[in-house]
């Protein structure tokens, strides 16, 4: 009997990937509204988070700008200022990317959280990623929190980072609580492939630790009609973590592959056409 030949993930989950992402930015970008919908303008999303936590992947991905099949960099590129992400044929509706490193905040955030509680979003997308933050220190030796041990420096660095996720939801929560008009917020833990044998931990930190008390604080104030949250676990790309200098932090872990990725990725259509359900609602 003849050997079977392996399948090959690659292509089809390429395909299948790119569809997944086009129909999340469609939605984004209101392409799938009701004709008798477009006499009114459709309010933007912003997507917030600390750096290195892939907000400008997402948001380049979602928009078709990145083929990470063509993008073999590797190179982490920190955002500086507010990007935005809006097609030429549909100028009303944006995407914009907030600077996500704590001495950028201040110029840029104050603004934006106003715009959030005036009702300019109908949606934040709060990007996480269990603390596995890319930063543009050249060297972890450089980083602030290193005291001469790599392992230590890691388990203090990931601590760390994951305490900045929920300062950054603490710093969200009032302005989405006092939101004028209904508002949705998608909570992204990215990087999956780094940390998918933890997914137990993962979800227990999310969905019932203080980051998830805070989420339930907000939706008791504004009530289900006004606010819905949702949570995504994914990966966006299959990467190592490491620093500028190519030093290796964390290696993607063995057997997460490309039908992994995909399927983390349907799982969140599933999750956003729950929220495009509650958002047509009236």
């Amino acid at each position: 009997m003849a050997e079977e030949e392996p399948i090959n993930w690659k292509e089809p989950a390429q395909e299948i990937t790119r569809g997944v992402l086009q129909g999340i930015w469609d939605w984004f970008r209101g392409r799938n509204r009701k004709p008798s919908e477009f006499s009114d303008p459709v309010r933007g999303i912003l997507i917030l988070g600390p750096g290195g936590t892939g907000k400008t992947t997402f948001a380049r991905f979602l928009s078709g700008e990145l083929d990470w099949l063509q993008d073999t960099t590797g190179q982490y590129t920190e955002s500086v200022g507010l990007e935005h992400f809006a097609l030429s044929d549909d100028p009303d509706v944006e995407v914009v990317v907030a600077p996500g490193q704590d001495y950028r905040r201040p110029s840029t955030w104050p603004e934006l959280l106003s715009q959030v509680a005036a009702g300019a979003y109908r949606g934040v997308v709060l990007m996480n990623a269990y603390g596995y933050h890319t930063f543009s220190t050249p060297s972890y030796q450089n980083h602030r929190l290193y005291k001469g041990s790599k392992p230590d420096f890691l388990r203090e660095y990931y601590a760390d980072r994951r305490s900045d996720e929920i300062r950054v939801l603490k710093q969200l929560a009032p302005h989405l609580s006092i939101c004028s008009k209904r508002v949705w917020l998608l909570s992204v833990v990215a990087k999956q492939d780094l940390w998918g044998s933890q997914q137990r931990e993962v979800e227990e930190h999310y969905l019932r630790g203080d980051y998830a008390a805070e989420l339930q604080r907000i939706s008791q104030t504004l009530g289900n009609r006004s606010f819905r949250y949702e949570w995504g676990f994914l990966s966006l790309i299959i990467r190592n973590l490491e620093t500028m200098a190519s030093e290796r932090l964390q290696s993607n872990e063995a057997g997460y592959d490309m039908r992994q990725m995909t399927d983390s990725l349907r799982r969140l259509l599933t999750v956003v056409t729950g929220l495009k359900r509650w958002e047509d609602e009236r």
